[in-house]
């Protein structure tokens, strides 16, 4: 199943690896390396999924969250956080709360990373 995914990160190297990585999967990757941009996309188009980074400078994932929250343009989304960063437990638990999914640690290696966006896209559609 191809799948529209946006990877939000102001890690150009990361978003570059990922997706080259997504679209030899055959999805289609849209990428954005600035936290109001990614917001920007997100409001304009619809994704089957969202790999956000939580730690960006000027509008993080967190911001990015917050304002789909405030909107109440977070209903519908599937969001997978990522960051190089340990996530504590309470900060996933709040996130999910807010209607993320879930998780994943900038680390796991890609099969994984595209494998979790597969299972968080099949169970949302259920």
């Amino acid at each position: 199943m191809l799948l529209r995914i946006l990877t939000i990160d102001d890690n150009k190297t990361i978003t570059d690896m990922i997706s080259e990585y997504l679209n030899s999967c055959g999805h289609s990757c849209v990428v954005s390396n600035d936290g109001r941009e990614g917001l920007s996309l997100i409001l304009k188009q619809p994704f089957d999924a969202i790999l956000l980074d939580l730690t960006m400078p000027k509008f993080s994932g967190f911001d990015i969250i917050e304002s789909l929250v405030q909107t109440g343009k977070i209903k519908g989304q599937k969001i997978l956080v990522f960051s190089a960063d340990d996530v504590k437990e309470d900060e996933i638990k709040k996130l999910k709360a807010k209607g993320v999914y879930g998780s994943i640690h900038k680390t796991t290696d890609m099969n994984t990373i595209e494998k979790t966006i597969r299972s968080m896209v099949d169970k949302s559609s259920l």
